[in-house]
């Protein structure tokens, strides 16, 4: 008459894992449960844990330091992605902005022209290598 989950040691584990707050509350923990003196041990361990609400503090704030450093983690990834996609877009523009200036001084406009326009410095617009066949 045992439910299918608690016939197999797996399916002991998972059931105690599921509903161990109710089991650490005080609801009585079925026979087969207790038959299984691992089981018998955790539940009992996670009583006694509950029971020493400084040891339950110290469990609940290493937890929140967890989840907190994980949610940094994750934000900081995120960051960074959008901080390199953000770069990826402005060395795009630039790299625009250099064909555009290759481009204006082959057709014969000042490089302080070009320079105004593209907002390249002259510098920069010294050291472009003219365009590959367009």
């Amino acid at each position: 008459d045992r439910p299918e989950g608690l016939r197999s040691r797996l399916g002991k584990w998972l059931h105690v894992l599921r509903f161990a707050e109710h089991y650490v509350a005080g609801e009585p923990v079925p026979d087969d449960l207790r038959e299984e003196e691992e089981l018998a041990m955790a539940i009992e361990e996670a009583r006694r844990v509950n029971a020493d609400d400084r040891l339950r503090a110290l469990l609940e704030d290493r937890d929140k330091a967890e989840r907190a450093r994980l949610t940094d983690l994750a934000v900081a990834r995120l960051e960074g992605r959008e901080e390199g996609r953000e770069e990826g877009r402005e060395e795009g523009h630039l790299e625009e902005r250099r064909d555009l200036a290759r481009k204006m001084l082959l057709e014969g406009l000042s490089p302080t022209t070009v320079a105004r326009i593209t907002r390249l410095s002259v510098e920069d617009l010294a050291a472009l290598a003219p365009p590959e066949n367009p």
